[in-house]
């Protein structure tokens, strides 16, 4: 929030945190790009104190490229603290579509959309994210704005390539968070397809941070441990590529290698390409063991401003 008195309560600070709209002025000043996002918490910082933040910031624009909507996730670690309410499907509705009446003007006015509604938003819905034009140059895919998108149409583009049917039989397991589960099914019956080809989708509950965390980067080691026990026999489960960092270990000190030995399977880190990810396992080259983490220029977007724009 961009409201002073809001932003302080919201912080649970009882002493000046400071203009946020003077510190982005600082910066905006120094030639800096800013990208920011809005934790929407129901009944605190959304309705008109959302359309002041909005406004506010757009002010700034080039300086501040895009605002991110995303609803606040809670844990159910929350002694003494504040009561929230979780963002519902009918509220999810509501900010999409604010997003959308913002997004159109600012596209006419700024030449791009400036805000967009995180994937969550969509999912909480029961619906696929929009198509990649909503995105722009995906300012904020690394904080879930486009990722599903980006995941889905690489599947689409990649799933063609994939075999008929393996030379031998292979179940694979695919974790993922609650969130996620909805849109890869059906991924899982199309590879099932595949003749020799067996997948189970594996949702795992977040029984560490509480059952309101969804999403698959929250998920911890002993979660997906407790999913993996007293399973099927799987020759091979994939571990989605955000619940790993960089160096191989999960929110709770877990290695994939520890982990595996742990579940007595093999795993293995999966990759946003899931279709590359899939024949590198059918053809045995797939071992990666770290997460995916990887700057907006690797994975192909360039955010500098065109000069049309």
């Amino acid at each position: 929030a961009t409201d002073p008195e809001l932003r302080l309560t919201m912080l649970g600070r009882k002493r000046s945190a400071g203009n946020i709209l003077e510190r982005i002025a600082r910066l905006a000043e120094g030639g800096i790009e800013m990208h920011t996002q809005v934790v929407l918490c129901p009944g605190w910082n959304d309705g008109p104190q959302l359309e002041r933040t909005v406004r506010e910031l757009s002010a700034f624009h080039p300086a501040v490229r895009s605002v991110a909507l995303v609803p606040v996730g809670l844990t159910r670690h929350r002694e003494k603290l504040p009561e929230l309410r979780p963002v519902t499907p009918e509220l999810a509705r509501e900010y999409v579509d604010l997003a959308e009446t913002w997004g159109r003007a600012f596209v006419g006015s700024l030449g791009e959309r400036f805000v967009y509604a995180a994937d969550e938003m969509f999912l909480l819905q029961g619906l696929e994210p929009p198509p990649v034009a909503y995105y722009d140059a995906f300012p904020q895919i690394e904080n879930g704005i486009g990722m599903v998108r980006t995941f889905l149409d690489r599947w689409a583009a990649g799933r063609a390539r994939l075999p008929a049917e393996v030379p031998r039989s292979l179940r694979l397991g695919l974790i993922t968070g609650r969130l996620a589960a909805g849109f890869l099914r059906p991924i899982g019956a199309e590879l099932g397809a595949i003749r020799g080809l067996s997948v189970d989708v594996l949702e795992v509950a977040n029984d560490f941070f509480g059952h309101g965390i969804t999403v698959s980067g929250l998920l911890t080691g002993q979660d997906i441990l407790r999913r993996l026990q007293d399973g099927p026999g799987w020759d091979l489960v994939l571990l989605p590529p955000n619940c790993v960092n960089g160096d191989g270990v999960t929110l709770d000190d877990f290695t994939v290698p520890g982990l595996a030995e742990a579940a007595r399977t093999t795993l293995a880190v999966g990759d946003y390409d899931l279709a590359s990810c899939i024949a590198g396992c059918l053809d045995g080259t797939w071992a990666a063991v770290t997460g995916a983490g990887r700057q907006l220029d690797e994975l192909g977007y360039r955010l500098e401003r065109s000069r049309s724009s």
